[in-house]
């Protein structure tokens, strides 16, 4: 249990790193499950940082919600003229923010909504 709650609460590479090398240190090599669950947590902590509340996924589409205050239009633009991101990034209309992206190629999708999350953090530097 203490693990799991480590892997929850992941946010950064450092603690990434940290978690991966205490099960290595522990348990031996994980499997992809476990490496994949670790992945998870480290996009929810990005996803936090940058004020997006939910990622869900359907067919080949990613929808980002933002928290009001976090969404910034001025940042979606810099991400959507970013090659690898033109024509795939999406405003949606609503009472809340949020944003479609268009899932490319057969990255793993959380390695997309990383990138996403990533890009849309640099762009407001």
């Amino acid at each position: 249990m203490d693990l799991y709650r480590r892997i929850a609460h992941i946010r950064t590479e450092e603690d990434t790193a940290d978690v991966i090398d205490e099960l290595i240190d522990r348990y031996g090599e994980p499997p992809q499950s476990v490496l994949t669950l670790i992945q998870v947590a480290r996009l929810r902590g990005e996803a936090s940082g940058a004020g997006i509340t939910e990622i869900a996924q359907k067919d080949k589409m990613l929808k980002l919600t933002f928290l009001p205050e976090a969404f910034r239009l001025e940042q979606v633009s810099a991400v959507y003229a970013l090659p690898g991101f033109d024509r795939r990034v999406k405003i949606l209309a609503g009472d809340t923010p949020a944003i479609q992206v268009k899932l490319a190629g057969e990255k793993p999708v959380t390695d997309q909504a990383m990138a996403f999350i990533r890009a849309y953090c640099e762009s407001s530097s």
